[in-house]
């Protein structure tokens, strides 16, 4: 029998489930896997999610017939758990001469030239400090979750459309284009100065530059602006700190948890990362994501939270109509991703004439 071509990801989980939206939204016969007892089996993403999207239905990975299989999509997680097997797999989808591109660290003889070449960089001069000629997008939030990741592929994906080549810096570095980048492995290394680490993205940023010739680069900064509160420390805003000496952004685009917000937290939040990153928020959205209690979250594992239904986040939306000073609205309403496209371009387009 031959094969169907079909393009099998696994792990799906939600910290990924931007990459797996991604992905579907370019090639909408992929198969999402992950293990029978992670609670998503048969679910589809926007289920999953709390959605009402009902594509991707997630299946177990040891249900799939590999006959029918070409690649396999192999991504990163914090549940080592998903992994068990992982050595197992890997024999029966090489008995069938399935192409695996690994995203993860369990497997990195599989890591693609993309995530590789940019992995090998190295700081080549620990002086060598220059300013990024190229229009710069900060996508952060004020907690960091994977709506970043999501975001920032929402946006990318209009500049596309207008042909325009954006790159993504990326926590996580997914890619499916491979046009999405890693941070350098040292950056997020707790035994090296955050001097270092500013020339180090300097630096990375300007081979990226002559590498690939963006027209414009998005950031996903790691952490938040702030410490979110007294046990979710977010880095103390440390990384945000750090990016910002590293490159002059041009926006900033913030994500937001649900919850009841007014023009008074935007000025308040907008006076203090001016004075600490000389950043204004140029859009807030709002996500469908509510944060657990955070007595009972760690340090290790500070993103406990669960997605609330499209009607709940609707509510808030309704509730937060009364903020003006800052274009406000969901992460997943097309309409105002769009809206904010318009900002952005206007913006970017405000800066090339002075």
């Amino acid at each position: 029998m031959d094969k169907m071509g079909k393009t099998v990801i696994f792990p799906f989980t939600l910290e990924n489930s931007s990459f797996c939206q991604a992905y579907l939204d370019q090639d909408d016969a992929c198969v999402l896997a992950s293990l029978s007892g992670t609670g998503t089996i048969d679910q589809s993403i926007g289920k999953a999610l709390n959605r009402l999207d009902g594509t991707g239905r997630i299946v177990d990975i040891h249900s799939i017939d590999l006959r029918e299989v070409d690649k396999i999509i192999l991504l990163e997680s914090k549940n080592s758990e998903l992994y068990e097997h992982i050595d197992e797999l890997l024999v029966k989808w090489n008995a069938y001469q399935i192409e695996v591109i690994s995203f993860s660290d369990k497997c990195r003889e599989f890591m693609p030239m993309a995530v590789l070449q940019c992995r090998d960089f190295h700081v080549t001069d620990s002086y060598h400090y220059v300013f990024i000629d190229k229009p710069i997008i900060f996508v952060g939030g004020i907690k960091e979750t994977s709506e970043i990741a999501w975001l920032s592929y929402q946006i990318k994906k209009r500049f596309e459309k207008r042909k325009l080549k954006s790159i993504v810096i990326s926590r996580y570095g997914y890619s499916i284009d491979q046009e999405c980048y890693p941070y350098p492995d040292e950056f997020v290394s707790d035994r090296i100065s955050a001097e270092y680490k500013v020339l180090l993205l300097n630096q990375y940023l300007q081979f990226l530059i002559r590498k690939h010739e963006p027209d414009v680069i998005l950031i996903e900064v790691i952490g938040g602006p702030l410490r979110f509160d007294y046990h979710v420390f977010n880095y103390f805003g440390v990384y945000y700190y750090i990016t910002s000496q590293a490159v002059s952004a041009d926006l900033f685009l913030c994500t937001l948890p649900i919850g009841e917000y007014d023009d008074a937290y935007f000025m308040k939040l907008n006076d203090y990362i001016r004075h600490k990153f000389d950043l204004t928020i140029d859009a807030a959205c709002l996500m469908n994501i509510k944060f657990e209690d955070s007595l009972s979250v760690t340090i290790e594992n500070d993103d406990e939270y669960y997605y609330v239904s499209d009607s709940i986040l609707q509510r808030y939306l309704e509730k937060n109509r009364q903020v003006r000073v800052v274009p406000f609205g969901a992460c997943t309403d097309e309409s105002y991703l769009d809206a904010v496209f318009a900002a952005i371009l206007k913006k970017l387009e405000g800066a090339e004439d002075e």
